[in-house]
């Protein structure tokens, strides 16, 4: 690559069809930044990337970039033995979240900022419980149950 005010960025479909340009900037000469293009509209899919600089034609050496949706909160879904109606005191349980994105679909990557409040038999907040990413789409969660009741 070589340094210029002029550099833009493409992300096209495989087919053509749908495609969006972004400013770039240099790096050096082996890197061009830009931020990514908002595609929600076009759904998680694979697409091309070719730059141009200095309005030349757009390089013929793409590379492959896949965009994913956002993760949608009131579409994920949450299951394992942590969830059941009676669990001991004084043990740890675990259940897991599995995200999905704003079309439904299950999101294959971690990263989320993943929260859980779970409020006790008096409706007091609970020691925080523990979130582990697994990088695949799935939150694992361990909480303790100190005290007898119902926990929401």
């Amino acid at each position: 690559f070589s340094e210029s005010n002029v550099i833009k960025v493409k992300f096209a479909t495989k087919d053509g069809k749908r495609e969006m340009v972004v400013p770039g900037q240099y790096v050096d000469e082996h890197h061009i930044s830009c931020k990514s293009p908002n595609f929600e509209k076009h759904g998680a899919l694979e697409v091309n990337v070719a730059v141009s600089i200095d309005n030349e034609p757009y390089t013929v050496n793409e590379c492959a970039y896949q965009f994913y949706l956002n993760t949608s909160a009131k579409k994920c879904v949450a299951f394992g033995p942590g969830l059941a109606a009676k669990n001991e005191v004084g043990r740890t349980y675990s259940f897991v979240i599995q995200s999905k994105d704003s079309q439904g679909h299950y999101r294959a990557t971690g990263g989320d900022p993943v929260r859980v409040e779970i409020k006790g038999p008096s409706g007091e907040d609970q020691p925080p419980a523990k979130v582990e990413d697994t990088a695949d789409g799935r939150y694992r969660i361990s909480y303790s149950v100190p005290v007898a009741g119902d926990y929401d």
